[in-house]
Formats: C-alpha cells, sequence, structure tokens
C-alpha cells in the first residue's frame, strides 16, 4: 500500500537543511511527490525559521495539512529576549497573518510559558493580548520552572509561584472561551 502518512518530527524541525544542500521546504516538496502519500505533516517550527518559502509551501503541496504548530512562548519582546528567541513578537505576528492568508482554515496550535523569571504584569498582558488577537486552536500552557542545563536555570526565579499558578489559570480560561 506504500507511504499514507508522514509526520517530521523534531525540536525545531524546520531549520532542516541549513548549510546543507537541501532545505526544509524543498525536503516536503520531494515528499509530497511520494504517491500514495495523503498527509503530510510537522511538528515543532520555530519561528526564526518560519520563512515565506515554507509558508509558500501550504496550498502548493498536495499532502501538506493545514495544520501548523509555531511555538511562540510569550507576547512579549522583553520576555521572548530573556528566552533567547531571538525574533520579536511583531515579526510572529506577521508570520501568522502570511500563513494565514494561505490557510484560512487551517489549524494553528503554539507553546505558551507564563512566569518567566523577570515576567511583570505588563509582559503577561501581552501574551493575554496574542492570545486574543491570535485566536490559536489549541494551545499548550505552561507555569515556567527551571530546567537543569537551560540558561533560563540560571536566572533568579522571581515570580512567585502563586502568581505563575495564577496567570496560567486565567489564560487556560481564557483559551478555552474564545
Amino acid at each position: 500500500l506504500g507511504v499514507r502518512e508522514i509526520t517530521l518530527l523534531g525540536q525545531n524541525v524546520n531549520s532542516y537543511g541549513k548549510g546543507n544542500q537541501e532545505s526544509f521546504p524543498e525536503l516536503l516538496h520531494r515528499l509530497d511527490q511520494i504517491k500514495e502519500l495523503k498527509r503530510l505533516r510537522f511538528t515543532s517550527s520555530h519561528p526564526i525559521d518560519f520563512s515565506d518559502e515554507l509558508i509558500n509551501c501550504y496550498g502548493n503541496l498536495k499532502a501538506l495539512c493545514n495544520q501548523l504548530h509555531l511555538p511562540v512562548q510569550s507576547g512579549s519582546n522583553a520576555v521572548l529576549e530573556k528566552m533567547h528567541r531571538h525574533y520579536k513578537i511583531e515579526t510572529y505576528y506577521k508570520q501568522i497573518a502570511k500563513w494565514r492568508a494561505r490557510c484560512p482554515e487551517g489549524g494553528l496550535s503554539t507553546d505558551i510559558i507564563v512566569g518567566f523569571p523577570t515576567e511583570t504584569d505588563a509582559d503577561f498582558a501581552l501574551t493575554m493580548k496574542l492570545l486574543e488577537d491570535l485566536r490559536f486552536n489549541l494551545v499548550y500552557s505552561f507555569a515556567y520552572s527551571p530546567r537543569p542545563g537551560t540558561k533560563a536555570e540560571k536566572l533568579k526565579d522571581d515570580v512567585p509561584n502563586d502568581v505563575k499558578h495564577q496567570r496560567l489559570l486565567t489564560f487556560q480560561k481564557r483559551a478555552v472561551e474564545i
């Protein structure tokens, strides 16, 4: 019967091919040539590598599902900088607008971390605004906790646990409502 569905999985799957001959969009085009292939998916992406070339694959590849998981982590540029995410929230908004122009009925999911070290009420409000503005279909949301071996582990975890958990509950409640 052959291959019917392929899901490409990686921490930053769309960085595939950096420095090599074949880019990630080229790989998707090559996989789309598999005659029996009905569905092609990938996860997780990183906004830093979510290129126009990749966005243009949507609608052009017969097997590519109109679904995107693009972890944003926070709606605040200050927090994104502390997370070493290397993009601005304005860039993320533009990427999603381009993707939605290609996939108006597509499913959009993301990851959010609340209570990251130094996150203020104003930073959290920007994350809530992001939720309202982009209306994700699915959000994986978490309260920050230090992970061994990360740069963030060295930051002072200065957001009290009760604040983290209240922000998480507020965020999750609103995510379900919209």
